[in-house]
């Protein structure tokens, strides 16, 4: 699965899943050494620090633990992608608020119409979240 850039969310959220759902279709099975941060990072195409944070994230969710010297290796497989853990929710609405920000700042200086629409999706997705609704697919 590769990087959109073009999806609302940082990269290493985006990492984060296709991380996850590397090792919830079982290539990397629980107790499997998962490649080095610097091999995920070529593999991506994105910084170190990227695959850092989305590698810290799965081991917040506990799917991943790190041990000095040897590696990070897969703790559990996630039950399913169909549930959402309230971490997650978390993140994805942490992502999208500075998603949100980000594009309000930049209508300031550029044409309205396309970035409206996009805030406009932003926050009807941060709307469904808090009301505690399943978070839609982030459209591409």
């Amino acid at each position: 699965m590769a990087l959109n850039p073009e999806d609302a969310r940082p990269l290493n959220v985006q990492l984060a899943e296709c991380l996850r759902k590397r090792i919830t279709g079982g290539e990397f099975p629980a107790g499997q050494k998962i490649p080095s941060l610097r091999a995920l990072a070529k593999e991506y195409s994105v910084a170190e620090l990227t695959v850092h944070t989305a590698v810290r994230d799965l081991q917040r969710e506990g799917i991943l633990v790190s041990t000095a010297g040897r590696g990070t290796f897969v703790r559990e497989v996630p039950a399913s992608e169909a549930e959402h853990t309230d971490d997650e929710l978390l993140t994805e609405l942490r992502a999208i608020r500075a998603e949100l920000e980000d594009l309000r700042e930049k209508v300031l200086g550029r044409e309205a119409t396309a970035i409206e629409s996009r805030l406009e999706e932003l926050a009807r997705r941060m709307d469904i979240i808090e009301s505690g609704g399943e978070p839609p697919a982030a459209q591409q």
